[in-house]
């Protein structure tokens, strides 16, 4: 009985050994992918967002940080589209379409990516390229400021990209009050 007993320890151990041995070759890998991802490529920047939130905040990563499971996001190698769509994203028309489109939770929002990729986004065309060039000159002193101070007020910066984002919709003053009405 006692040889069965110290046979399960040894087998126990060899297991834990194993295991051990499995998770250091992966923290081994991960930090070459770390080291090599950083000297060979540049980060091309990120949209992400909570899957669920009061109000749905749509945020930029530059700095490749990892995201959790609750949340979703949108990658481009073309850094001007990834803001276009980060300033179209957090806009007053974006936010009433979501909210009222969006699976709710009481007072929160559900924001899966089922409901985000069914968001109208309008394309960048020539007649309205200068409007798009002067979105993203907006969202890079946002980007700007809050990296200087996280605290900066950077309402009426927002308040001027979605005035350029009515205009990209071509609405009129009255569904402008619509959307600001709510």
């Amino acid at each position: 009985m006692n040889l069965n007993l110290a046979n399960k320890r040894e087998r126990e151990r060899e297991r834990e050994r194993e295991r051990t041995e499995i998770i250091e070759k992966l923290y081994h890998l991960l930090r070459e992918f770390a080291i090599y991802r950083s000297s060979t490529a540049q980060y091309q920047g990120k949209i992400m967002w909570n899957r669920i939130s009061n109000e749905l905040c749509f945020s930029y990563d530059e700095m490749g940080h990892y995201i959790l499971d609750s949340m979703f996001m949108i990658t481009s190698e073309n850094e001007f589209l990834t803001k276009y769509l980060l300033s179209v994203l957090n806009s007053n028309i974006s936010k009433h379409w979501i909210k009222n489109n969006a699976a709710t939770l009481g007072e929160g929002v559900y924001g899966a990516k089922i409901y985000i990729e069914k968001l109208p986004i309008p394309q960048i065309t020539k007649t309205n390229q200068k409007i798009a060039n002067n979105i993203i000159a907006l969202v890079d002193k946002i980007l700007e400021s809050k990296a200087k101070d996280s605290t900066f007020d950077t309402s009426e910066l927002e308040s001027h990209i979605d005035s350029l984002v009515y205009q990209l919709y071509n609405l009129t003053e009255t569904e402008i009050q619509i959307i600001e009405s709510k």
